[in-house]
């Protein structure tokens, strides 16, 4: 039996194009769950590709998205989003001042 992604969940750096959406798309075939994090958050006028595009493209490839918006360049900005996931839900994420958001829907297993 080959091993699977199914349950598992990936925090994809870059993931709203190139190489981290083909990484992302990868998991996602596998049935793994992604979450896209990426500062795109608004279409750029030479480069493909948001946060929110790049989950439909997760899902449409079988796999769960979570777009959460976060510039990796920002220690503090990575440090709020990758805290575990909380219990509670309906966090923004169009700021990286805002809490991390809840992503415990897609991180755990349902039993």
């Amino acid at each position: 039996m080959a091993e699977t992604l199914r349950g598992k969940t990936a925090f994809i750096t870059g993931a709203s194009r190139g190489i981290g959406l083909a990484i992302a798309l990868a998991v996602a075939r596998d049935g793994g769950n992604v979450v896209v994090a990426s500062k795109t958050v608004t279409p750029h006028p030479k480069l493909p590709g948001t946060i929110y595009t790049a989950a439909a493209e997760i899902e449409a490839a079988g796999g769960r998205a979570l777009p959460v918006a976060v510039d990796v360049r920002d220690e503090a900005a990575v440090a709020g989003r990758s805290r575990p996931p909380s219990r509670t839900s309906g966090a923004s994420t169009s700021s990286s001042t805002t809490p991390a958001p809840s992503f415990s829907a897609i991180a755990r297993p349902p039993r």
